[in-house]
This record gives C-alpha cells, structure tokens and sequence, in this order.
C-alpha cells in the first residue's frame, strides 16, 4: 500500500481515483475488504462534508452533504459520528445480534452481507478531519492481523486524504470568491500584480434601483436578504450561459460571458448575455409579485450588455490583489446600465450587441455617454420597449 501511494496514489488529483487506487490495491494484495468508505469535513459554503466509497471491481461512488447533515439522524449516532467526536477507532461485529438504539446503517450495512467494520479516524494537524472505514463480509470477519495491517496502513493514507482535501476546498473557496475562470487563472500560477491577458467578452453591468434609499429605510438584516435574492438571481441567470459573476460591487454586478477565437463565438457571448438578462428580469417579476402579496419592497435593477475587448488580471495594492476586467469596453458597459434609469426600461445593450444577435430588439434611440466621445444608438429587448414612458427630448436624440 505505501508503495503504490508513493509511486501512483502521489499523483492523483481526484479523491474518487485515490479512493479506487486504494481499494483495489488493498483487494488485490488479499484484504478481505468489500466496502472502503472515505469521509471528510470540508471548508465550503454550501457543502460542510463529502465522502467517496468502494465496492470491488473498481466501483466508487461520491456524496456531499450540506451543513443541515450534523443534525439529521443520517448521522447522529452513527458510527462516523463516534469516530470523529472519540477521534478514536472503532470496531462493530456486524454479525453479532442487533442492539435496540443502534444506528440504521448498520442494518444497511448488514442487509448487503457485511459482517465486520472497522473505522479509523484521519487525523490532521491539530484533530480529526475526517475517518476511513473498512466492512468485510468474509465469514468470521476481520482476523487481528487484517486490523493490525489496517491501524499500520490509515496513517500512510491520512496525508494523501488531507492533501486532495485542502486542493478541493482552495479550488471551491476561489470559485466562491473570485469566480471559476478566475480561480484556474490564480492555480495556473497568474498572481503577480499586473499579470494580465486581453479577452475578448460580452460585459455585464447591473445596478439595483433606490439602493440607498433602501440602505436608510430597511434593517440591516433585511436589506441583507434583499441583496443576497438579486445576487441569487443574476447568478442563477448568468452561470448556466457559460457567464461568470467577476465582481459584486457594493449593489452592482460585474459578469463576463468569454469568447475565444473561433467565427461565432462573439455571437454565443453576446446571445448567452442577452439571454440571462431577459431570464434574470422575468425571475425577478415573478420574485416581486411574491414579495408585493408578503407586504414587501420590490426588488428592481438595470442592465447594461455590451461587447469588446478589456484587460483582465491583477490590478491592486502590492499586498491587496484582486481579479478584474478594466478597459473601455468595461466603462461602456456601466454607462449604458446608467442609461437605462433615463430611457425606462431595465435593460440597454450596445448597437455591437444588437447587430450580433438573432433576437427581436428595439433601438430606444442615440444618446451622449458620460465619458464616451462617439454618440452611440442603443436597443433594448423588443418585448420591454411595448409601453415605454416617452423620455424626455432633451435626454433622447435620433
């Protein structure tokens, strides 16, 4: 086993392969093994623990639980538990008689014809981070010399375990927090300040409506929950596009939908963000007639599209680094989501957008940009300009 953790098991990146790796090393140098489960906590907004298991002939299979799992009966009382909070190992007969408060996975354990488990915790630095379990359905079940091999092998896998875990949880922290593009940018080593690339991108830029004046009217816990429903919404809209949420800028929202270099791609990016931005407005209206019937404040945004070359990278302080997107094409994008307050509607893209997409659009007119030389004719989706309030002769010029 610490052969084949040194010469393949070092290499893995993917906990199901080290998993396979290690039940099928242990079968194949005669373990009466039928089951290898792995679980571990793990550092992650949504996800507070997963677990890998093996079944002979190379099956594994991965789970991950959220973080009302401590409290479900799935696991208090259950073996896991008692490993963890002992730190210590346990060992169960699973042929001996059923004890009346014992936890239903052992029945579960039993009903597939396992007889013994033996589990050990994997121990970090300071605790135990997680445990690893082995079940045998050889009748008679583990002889002292498998639990003995078993007790000399688990410190050998603890390290390997704890590595893969830490990759997982820095890769999900940088997904949260920087975005995933940004986070493999930051892996495949682009962290000095004013490591930057050109990308070509369709920008997205929204603002929700009255945010200060709702900041001064609303608890704070309120307005928390206000936020944190229009991020859900314009994430929930941009990420399946292939979009990524770049920033959250106070009440603002940066995205980019990436094209490469082949012929069609500027047309995917700009369709995929015109897209989520329709979506996004109509989830949004079905979440305000919910919150109208509650008694609660409407939630309300503007959306600005637009495509073009910027600059992303590093850019900060030298010990205060963020990723970001910079460029005129970026400064576009907030102008026309600024712009649509004064034409009515909530979403204005560029005429590059417009002319780049197979979607019913209307112009809303030509406009001065603050900040931008060129007078630039903008649209809007054809189904938001039915109804518009008539914008004022001085703001609107054809």
């Amino acid at each position: 086993m610490a052969d084949w953790l040194l010469k393949e098991g070092r290499y893995t990146t993917r906990i199901g392969a080290l998993i396979r790796g290690l039940g099928d090393t242990l079968a194949d140098g005669g373990a009466p093994l039928n089951r290898l489960r792995v679980s571990t906590r793990i550092l992650h907004p949504l996800v507070a623990a997963w677990s890998a298991h093996w079944r002979p002939g190379g099956h594994t299979e991965q789970s991950e639980f959220g973080f009302d799992m401590f409290a479900s009966g799935q696991y208090q009382g259950s073996p896991g538990q008692t490993i963890m909070e002992s730190g210590l190992p346990l060992r169960i007969r699973l042929a001996e008689a059923a004890s009346s408060n014992e936890h239903p996975l052992l029945d579960e354990l039993r009903s597939v014809g396992l007889v013994d488990y033996y589990g050990w915790p994997l121990h970090g630095e300071t605790n135990a981070f997680g445990y690893c379990s082995f079940a045998t359905s050889r009748l008679g079940g583990f002889s002292e010399s498998d639990i003995a091999k078993f007790d000399s092998i688990v410190p050998f896998i603890a390290p390997f375990v704890e590595a893969l875990n830490m990759r997982r949880i820095t890769v999900a922290l940088l997904d949260t927090y920087v975005g995933r593009r940004a986070g493999e940018r930051v892996l495949g080593g682009q962290i000095r300040r004013g490591d930057c690339e050109r990308i070509r991108a369709a920008f997205w830029y929204s603002d929700l409506r009255d945010f200060t004046r709702l900041s001064e009217e609303l608890p704070p816990d309120e307005m928390v929950d206000l936020l944190n429903c229009y991020f859900d919404v314009v994430d929930s809209a941009v990420r399946p596009r292939a979009g990524e949420v770049l920033q959250f800028i106070g009440d603002a929202v940066l995205a980019v939908f990436e094209a490469d270099k082949e012929e069609d791609s500027a047309r995917i990016a700009c369709e995929s963000a015109f897209d989520a931005a329709r979506e996004a407005l109509a989830h949004m209206a079905r979440i305000n007639a919910a919150r109208r019937a509650a008694g609660k404040v409407e939630i309300r945004f503007g959306v600005g599209l637009h495509f073009g070359e910027a600059t992303c990278g590093n850019v900060g302080a030298e010990k205060r680094l963020s990723f970001n997107v910079v460029g005129p094409a970026v400064n576009m994008t907030a102008r026309l989501e600024s712009l649509s307050k004064q034409v009515g509607v909530p979403l204005v893209v560029s005429s590059t957008v417009a002319k780049s997409i197979a979607r019913p659009v209307a112009s809303v007119g030509t406009y001065v940009l603050k900040g931008i030389h060129d007078m630039q004719e903008v649209y809007t989706a054809a189904e938001l300009i039915a109804g518009m309030p008539g914008v004022p002769p001085v703001e609107r010029r054809r």
